[in-house]
């Protein structure tokens, strides 16, 4: 593996950052909106869907930040083309992931599999607008539309559950939204780049290995944040025989709603996660300069943590309408957000560092954490316990693997 610094993806500036919150808080209402107006037990299945579509996006994000970092300034127009390679390809495989895990899933309707499939296509159309907004130089454009997509669901979250209260309208406002972001990719380009060039792109130096990389910290991350929301469905969000058929979809929801203000903690940290990578990717080793953002995130998540632990009946009250709905959820989630950000920490300075064999490990440690909740998060309580378990298993796994890793380099 080559020592010598990489072309680091550029750290958002204020305006992307002011532009994040925006879409933050327009997303966070939607959330609201949908917990409010959706049938009992619908908001659940929403956010399974979304926490779907988030894992099967995770592999092309992945392609994507490795083709802005590792590619040469003289090849920079080429990564629109290689990733339009990458995307039908993909998507193929996501379909397939679609439908051998939908059995598993407990979808309580077809209906909603199929809008998982548009979903999912939306959210992979959106990641190629992007690449081809900043190979283009018009990510201020982007920003209108991310704006715009982010209003657009709002309102379409407003509406909709009016008219039918099911899952299915607040994946309609999902998929608008993507609709409005994938307008880019949708949209043909005269001249650029031709295939023969995206594919020496892709085969040029070693680009194989950081994109497994990639891929394995950012699907693991994905898995970390978002199994518990996924296996919930089917672990207890359907009638079952041992439950004698009977299943509180209120507490559904609000255990779903308390994992959305947990996700909103570690998401909302992320910025600083991407200004971290930034500044270490640049260096071949690692300075005492190059970590003070890991301080400061790890100070702005265990600070968060305690406002959000504290919080508990206030932000219940918000998001739910009720003192004692989510509240119950959310000292078992405030556990466990800390060591998940841990692991959202060291997965970024790991994959900045170039340290791949730990790359790896991590995203092993997330497909055992995701079975490991399939199995065993048979109650909400005992999910978020297992999470808190796992996700420190996994940390200390990591962690050891890769001290004995460094203690024989350096011996």
């Amino acid at each position: 593996m080559s020592t010598a610094p990489v072309v680091a993806k550029r750290p958002p500036g204020r305006g992307a950052l002011a532009a994040w919150l925006l879409v933050a808080v327009l997303d966070g209402i939607s959330q609201i909106v949908l917990r409010r107006e959706l049938a009992p037990g619908e908001f659940g299945t929403v956010n399974t869907v979304l926490g779907l579509v988030a894992v099967l996006a995770a592999p092309l994000l992945a392609l994507e930040f490795v083709l802005a970092r590792e590619t040469a300034p003289h090849r920079h127009e080429a990564r629109g083309a290689a990733l339009a390679l990458a995307v039908p390809v993909w998507s193929v495989a996501a379909l397939v992931l679609l439908l051998v895990s939908m059995p598993h899933l407990a979808l309580p309707r077809p209906s909603v599999e199929l809008f998982a499939l548009f979903a999912t296509g939306a959210a992979l159309l959106s990641i190629f607008s992007r690449t081809i907004c900043a190979t283009e130089n018009r990510m201020r454009f982007w920003t209108a539309l991310i704006l715009v997509a982010a209003a657009a669901r709002l309102l379409a979250s407003l509406g909709l559950p009016l008219l039918a209260p099911y899952a299915q309208s607040g994946l309609v406002a999902v998929v608008l939204a993507g609709i409005i972001t994938a307008i880019p990719a949708m949209i043909g380009r005269a001249g650029g780049p031709t295939r023969g060039e995206a594919w020496a792109l892709l085969r040029e130096g070693e680009f194989v290995r950081p994109f497994l990389a990639t891929a394995s910290v950012l699907v693991g991350l994905a898995l970390f944040t978002n199994a518990d929301r996924i296996v919930a469905q089917r672990n207890f969000g359907v009638p079952r025989a041992e439950y004698l058929d009977y299943v509180d979809w209120t507490r559904f929801d609000d255990y779903q709603a308390a994992g959305m203000m947990a996700r909103a903690l570690l998401w909302g940290a992320l910025p600083l996660l991407l200004v971290l990578h930034a500044d270490r990717a640049a260096l071949a080793r690692t300075s005492r300069r190059s970590l003070r953002f890991f301080w400061i995130y790890l100070f702005a998540l265990f600070a968060g943590d305690v406002v959000f632990a504290s919080c508990a009946p206030f932000l219940s009250r918000v998001f739910t309408g009720n003192a004692a709905g989510a509240a119950q959820f959310i000292p078992g989630f405030a556990g466990a957000a800390p060591l998940l950000g841990l692991l959202q920490g060291f997965g970024i300075f790991l994959l900045a560092s170039r340290r791949y064999p730990e790359c790896f490990t991590l995203g092993a440690c997330s497909i055992a954490y995701a079975l490991g909740l399939f199995f065993f998060g048979r109650q909400p309580q005992v999910m978020t316990t297992c999470m808190s378990g796992g996700a420190l298993l996994a940390l200390t796994i990591v962690l050891i693997f890769g001290v004995v890793r460094y203690a024989r380099s350096h011996a």
